[in-house]
């Protein structure tokens, strides 16, 4: 296997052209992952949570089936943040059309002490 980087500004905007097949081609994570989080992060009813590059929402859906809420889902592609919130459709998710390092976010939305940062990726 080939190590190939993508620029990141590249990157950014790849995987938006065709949103739909993305999310169809694209697995989902596997249970043992939101056990994690739910048993060492404490995700579950009423649990602040923001999600960093949340793409189609394959791992966004999965956690508002946790609780998390309110959900602020991050993501810098503006074909695949509307995709996520067409298909999310939950009062308790917020899409966020930014790069993270962009974001504006309340700040007491989020406690430092009451916050975990969670980094979820896939390889193919």
């Amino acid at each position: 296997m080939n190590d190939v980087a993508i620029e990141k500004e590249k990157g950014r905007a790849a995987f938006g052209l065709d949103p739909a097949g993305y999310h169809q081609a694209r697995p989902d994570y596997p249970e043992w992952v939101f056990e994690i989080l739910r048993s060492r992060c404490g995700l579950g009813e009423g649990t602040s949570t923001f999600e960093i590059g949340a793409g189609t929402g394959k791992a966004t859906r999965r956690m508002l089936e946790s609780g998390a809420n309110p959900l602020v889902a991050i993501e810098p592609d503006a074909r695949l943040a509307g995709f996520l919130e067409e298909k999310a459709g939950s009062p308790a998710l917020r899409v966020v059309n930014s790069a993270f390092e962009d974001a504006v976010l309340a700040s007491s939305s989020f406690p430092r002490d009451k916050c975990n940062r969670v980094s979820l990726g896939q390889r193919s």
